[in-house]
């Protein structure tokens, strides 16, 4: 028998330095973007990924997709405020109150919807509070636009 040769080692692939250094890069995302952009865009993303959800063979893999897009949305929300609001204190200790509700009564409703329809509407249910998020974001980004150009230089 003839020995067997030994495997080439399999090659590097390079994605170029752009790749690298947003990878490599010790600093958050929010460095790099402007808050306001990272809580849309986190949003829409996690509202794309929603819509994947009804193709059962990567339902997994896109509610695990619609999760990693919207976890920065609550902290970058809060920095984003405070860059919209400086001046209005007492704006994020609404907001953290009215997360809050949010994290009681999310959960509430969502298990309301299965009891009612069952299990299969969760992810419709998921799609319609990630829509409202999205408006919401959007109505803010809309309400800061219209702001900043209605005062003076």
């Amino acid at each position: 028998m003839a020995a067997a040769k030994p495997l080439a080692p399999a090659p590097q692939r390079d994605f170029g330095p752009p790749l690298r250094r947003a990878v490599s890069s010790p600093r958050p995302l929010v460095v790099h973007v402007p808050a306001g952009r990272l809580v849309v865009g986190g949003l829409a993303a996690g509202v794309g990924c929603m819509m994947l959800t009804p193709i059962a063979p990567i339902l997994a893999v896109a509610f695990a997709a619609a999760g990693f897009a919207i976890a920065p949305v609550f902290p970058t929300g809060i920095a984003w405020l405070h860059e919209r609001l400086h001046d209005a204190t007492d704006a994020t200790a609404i907001v953290i109150g009215a997360s809050t509700l949010g994290g009681v009564g999310g959960p509430a409703l969502v298990g309301l919807v299965i009891s009612v329809r069952g299990p299969g509407a969760v992810p419709v249910v998921l799609f319609a509070m990630a829509i409202c998020a999205l408006a919401a974001a959007l109505a803010v980004a809309a309400v800061g636009r219209s702001a900043r150009t209605s005062l003076p230089t």
